[in-house]
């Protein structure tokens, strides 16, 4: 029997990064894949364009969740 994983994918706030993530991601069960998105600092996009970069990040056809 496999084990079950379950995906969690992070998004920063404002400032872009996920530098205040770590005390989170030291509290998660193992069972969870964690990935963080980084937003580029040196992009000016709308939020249409930066759906379709997050969207990019994004399992295809894998249960998530997505923290923001």
């Amino acid at each position: 029997m496999t084990e079950s994983r379950e995906n969690l994918l992070l998004l920063p706030g404002l400032h872009g990064m996920g530098s205040l993530f770590p005390p989170f991601i030291a509290a998660m069960p193992p069972q969870w894949t964690l990935k963080i998105y980084e937003y580029p600092c040196d992009a000016v996009l709308s939020y249409d364009e930066w759906t379709i970069k997050v969207r990019d990040a994004l399992p295809e056809r894998e249960p998530l969740v997505i923290v923001a």
